[in-house]
């Protein structure tokens, strides 16, 4: 569950002069992501909740492309 908020300049609800940005909240009101647009804020959330996940998951193991593995390695060396 995400919940998307305005970031404004003015002091209280009644004194908005403009809008900064949006951030994005997850149920528990940790700040998630925030950008320029409420699209750009919703998109980076869900990229960050998509990696959260995914890190969590160590079962899975992490196949890697041959020649790229020779890059990094060779990067390293």
């Amino acid at each position: 569950m995400m919940y998307v908020f305005p970031i404004t300049s003015g002091e209280s609800d009644e004194n908005i002069d403009e809008i900064l940005g949006y951030q994005v909240l997850d149920a528990k009101g940790v700040v998630l992501a925030k950008g320029e647009t409420e699209e750009e804020a919703r998109e980076k959330a869900l990229l960050t909740m998509f990696l959260t996940e995914s890190n969590e998951d160590k079962s899975r193991k992490i196949k890697l492309d041959p020649k790229l593995f020779r890059k990094k390695m060779v990067q390293r060396c």
